[in-house]
């Protein structure tokens, strides 16, 4: 792991990249990675939780790049201000997919705490998509990748599916 430190109201955090494994990298705080390397050894760790894995395994499935978190550790950011982590929607984990060839088709899946969290999320990511619209004015290559977005999902579940054309790419 490499550290890169940032400062905070308590100190520097140092932040790092590792490679646990061929294929799998990971972010996060340097001694997070510390522990999921000393864990990589032993029976505890992130082999150890199977709803992590089940995250994984899904975000694996459907592309040749992914990421999955936890968002209590996204809100719990030193950094992060106090105004954007109370408008945080409930939300306990999130994963991106892509499969990236000439252009990147994805999906970016949020469970949420309970139904009532995850409508929520889905209004709020549909408020924003059309928002997003209106703004675009006459942006042709926007436009494409405004109209590809589509959510969707149902009780804790919210699903948004994207694809960017090889031309937005450029």
């Amino acid at each position: 792991p490499t550290d890169n430190p940032a400062p905070t109201a308590s100190g520097p955090t140092s932040q790092a990249i590792a490679f646990l494994e061929p294929g799998l990298l990971a972010v996060g705080s340097a001694e997070a990675l510390r522990r999921a390397v000393d864990a990589g050894a032993g029976s505890s760790g992130l082999g150890s939780s199977p709803e992590l894995l089940a995250h994984v395994t899904e975000a694996q499935r459907s592309g040749n790049a992914w990421f999955v978190g936890r968002m209590d550790a996204l809100g719990a950011q030193p950094l992060m201000p106090e105004q954007v982590r109370q408008q945080l929607p409930p939300l306990e984990w999130l994963s991106l997919s892509a499969d990236i060839d000439r252009g990147v088709t994805g999906v970016v899946r949020a469970e949420a705490r309970d139904d009532q969290a995850a409508e929520q999320a889905r209004s709020m990511v549909n408020g924003a998509v059309s928002a997003a619209r209106v703004l675009a004015g006459r942006d042709a290559r926007l436009d494409t990748v405004l109209n590809s977005l589509q959510v969707s999902g149902s009780g804790t579940t919210l699903e948004i599916t994207f694809q960017l054309p090889p031309d937005m790419l450029d």
